[in-house]
């Protein structure tokens, strides 16, 4: 299994790099490409034919934080191309509070 992701970030609000004041609000537009990549199972040297191949999320999103708490959403969207017969996944949300220390 191979996971890979790239994200790009552009600001709405605030630039993030004021030093008079931690309290700024600050607002980032996000858009991530997530994948996983799984080689196809061996059984006694054959492979499994309903195994491997690729699933894609392409999640865009939106990051508010101020002071020591931010907050992300996101939805990701599922793209796949999976080996013979498999369970295809859902597309997802993501919620995210963090506190910085």
């Amino acid at each position: 299994m191979f996971n890979y992701n790239l994200a790009f970030t552009y600001g709405l609000i605030g630039d993030g790099h004021t030093d008079h004041s931690h309290d700024e609000l600050t607002s980032n537009l996000v858009f991530e490409i997530n994948g996983e990549w799984r080689d196809q199972m061996q059984i006694n040297g054959v492979n499994g034919s309903n195994s491997g191949g690729n699933v894609i999320y392409f999640s865009p999103g939106i990051t508010l934080s101020k002071a020591v708490w931010s907050l992300s959403v996101s939805y990701g969207r599922a793209m796949t191309n999976l080996k013979g017969l498999q369970s295809k996944p859902e597309d997802r949300m993501i919620v995210q509070f963090g506190r910085s220390f």
